[in-house]
């Protein structure tokens, strides 16, 4: 079945409302040795040269590198030799002189399509960690979430984090469905004992991620996407009732139509009887995944941070001013004098000048603390036009000239000191409703440097212009 223009843009759009959740698998990784090899190939290969020379011929590496099955047998070689296999496997991913890890590619196409979605959730069903070394959302790393299939729920270590409403994620999130490798035993996938258990407890209403469950129920309209996940037949039917069937225990979605997505599967190695099961329910499937992520790649683009002028007292330039930088630089285009600014071109309408600063930006972001209040009470207008002693009060002026929009960060919350301050000096009068107090409304937002997030502050100013 190939895709149309218009599925395309029906998938763009979902991204854009975070609709989507991607499914990564082992079939978009690979590792280039002396050839390129998919990743179980490469550690069947590493485990028995390492660990059981003896059975480390080409006939047991390519009968063991066939899936779940090939894990069975490889399995069974080590049980006979008396070793245990996870942990081989976890010497292996941490193998300092190896660094195995870091030899495993993502396919291109993919790794960009999860960095231009900038998907806030995205599932994964291997049992390693590379996605989080190679993705990062509006500049945060995510976290790292890996199932357990035990009888806890809401542990963080086990399941995502949700905000009240169960629509939104708290926390930018990779979650490892068929968990990962570590010291203890069974906590990540190796053979097909092993996923059927894991299949077993994400089914079980009693051991599931009850917040994953609720975060992906049809009712919330959020989509899966599978790339690369090479999953048997019915197993993986009986994974796609686990996440996603409605109460009835139905799949099907009314919104389902060839321009309209509901869910897809994207793997050279689908089969026939998958292909059927997957458009009976409305869901898209393909066996071209670059092919068909650069069509929809072509589509995304880089999200444009929005600017913002940072405007604080020199004198704290080096303490507030660098963490506030360092945190808002996550999700704004932020101009700093300390970083951006040219003492040569002080005020001048020029690349490292503030009032080239300042119209470039979207908002005006005055940090309001002690120092900033004092300097409104030394203020006097200025004789000369490019006077720089008066530098924090003179880029606000100037900014209520250019009519670029205000949102003070208040360290402390003094509104109503600094409303004092402005009434107490005549100069600074058109401060007070020009700018900090105006009638559409403050958008001021109360911030502690230490703990003060990037997108906190982007939701308050998306909200802010909507009222204004």
């Amino acid at each position: 079945m190939e895709w149309t223009k218009e599925l395309i843009k029906n998938i763009v759009a979902n991204i854009s409302a975070n609709n989507i959740v991607p499914v990564i698998g082992p079939n978009v990784f690979y590792v280039e040795n002396d050839k390129k090899l998919t990743v179980q190939q490469y550690v069947v290969q590493e485990l028995l040269n390492n660990y059981l020379k003896d059975e480390a011929s080409e006939q047991n590496i390519q009968i063991c590198s066939n899936g779940l099955k090939g894990m069975s047998r490889l399995f069974k070689l080590f049980k006979k030799h008396n070793k245990s296999l996870n942990q081989s496997i976890f010497s292996l991913y941490f193998n300092r002189d190896i660094k195995f890890i870091s030899n495993i590619k993502m396919d291109l196409e993919v790794q960009n399509f999860l960095q231009l979605g900038q998907f806030p959730l995205i599932l994964t069903t291997v049992n390693y960690c590379v996605l989080e070394e190679n993705l990062s959302f509006h500049g945060r790393k995510y976290e790292s979430v890996s199932y357990r299939k035990q009888k806890v729920k809401n542990k963080k270590e086990e399941d995502i984090i949700l905000k009240e409403d169960k629509h939104e994620i708290e926390y930018p999130s990779i979650f490892h469905l068929l968990g990962t490798i570590s010291v203890s035993p069974e906590t990540g996938v190796v053979t097909e004992d092993d996923f059927l258990k894991f299949l077993h407890c994400l089914h079980d209403t009693n051991t599931r991620p009850e917040n994953l469950h609720d975060y992906l129920k049809l009712e919330n309209n959020k989509y899966l996407l599978t790339l690369g996940c090479d999953i048997p037949d019915w197993t993986f039917r009986f994974l796609l009732h686990s996440l996603k069937a409605d109460q009835s225990g139905g799949l099907y979605d009314d919104h389902a139509a060839d321009d309209f997505f509901v869910g897809g599967a994207i793997d050279e190695h689908l089969n026939e009887d998958v292909i059927e099961f997957l458009m009976d329910i409305g869901y898209f499937p393909n066996k071209k995944i670059s092919s068909f992520l650069n069509d929809i790649n072509s589509f995304l683009s880089p999200e444009k941070k929005p600017k913002v002028f940072l405007s604080l007292c020199s004198e704290e330039y080096d303490s507030y001013g660098s963490k506030l930088y360092q945190t808002l630089s996550d999700r704004f285009d932020v101009w700093f004098y300390k970083y951006d600014g040219d003492e040569h071109e002080y005020w001048n309408d020029s690349e490292h000048g503030i009032e080239k600063g300042l119209k470039t930006s979207e908002y005006i972001l005055p940090v309001i603390t002690s120092k900033a209040i004092d300097r409104i009470d030394d203020y006097i207008v200025p004789e000369m036009p490019n006077d720089d002693t008066s530098g924090l009060i003179e880029e606000w002026t100037r900014a209520i000239k250019i009519g670029i929009k205000c949102c003070p960060l208040y360290i402390g919350r003094d509104e109503d000191r600094l409303k004092k301050a402005i009434k107490r000096n005549e100069a600074c009068k058109d401060l007070l409703y020009s700018f900090f107090f105006s009638e559409n409304g403050n958008a001021g937002i109360p911030v502690d440097p230490d703990t003060f997030s990037s997108e906190k502050l982007y939701n308050h100013l998306k909200n802010h212009l909507k009222k204004a």
